[in-house]
């Protein structure tokens, strides 16, 4: 595992990847900066054979209707990050938003899954989002190894937090 900190310039992040690929790395996680910006990053990694999984760690006021297999009064959440990480066999999902649909963290890793294994293209996942069809996206994931670490309300008392 190779991480790297574009210290929030798109043209660093873009070569970062152009090592990685360099390194032919088995894949790559991408948190981009502009999708816009990133798109020579999709398509680097396309010409070289090289898995691409990339997301957005910031969106604000996103509908999450895909995620969601339930009626609620609004589907709409804000996302702070969603971060992937790996150690050894282990590999974390972190997630952190304003609320929490039923089954959305679930259903966020499933898709990133069905991306990583190649069911759908990586650079998909946005559109899906942005269709809103539950049924485009991967799978809702078992719950095991889910939990919260940390719960706030709106005045930025933490009430709840783990480690």
């Amino acid at each position: 595992l190779k991480l790297y900190d574009s210290e929030d310039s798109i043209e660093k992040q873009l070569a970062d990847v152009d090592t990685m690929i360099a390194d032919e790395v088995d894949g790559i996680l991408l948190n981009c900066l502009s999708f816009e910006g990133c798109s020579s990053a999709v398509d680097s990694c396309n010409a070289a054979g090289i898995p691409l999984v990339e997301f957005i760690s910031y969106t604000e006021n996103e509908n999450y209707a895909t995620f969601v297999g339930t009626d609620v009064k609004s589907t709409v959440r804000t996302v702070y990050y969603y971060k992937i990480e790996r150690e050894g066999d282990l590999i974390s999902l972190r997630v952190c938003a304003n609320g929490f649909l039923y089954n959305m963290a679930r259903a966020m890793a499933g898709t990133c899954v069905y991306a990583a294994e190649g069911k759908f293209p990586p650079e998909d996942v946005a559109q899906i989002l942005l269709n809103g069809d539950r049924t485009a996206a991967g799978p809702t994931v078992p719950p095991g190894g889910l939990y919260m670490t940390k719960l706030w309300y709106d005045d930025g008392k933490a009430v709840f937090h783990v480690g």
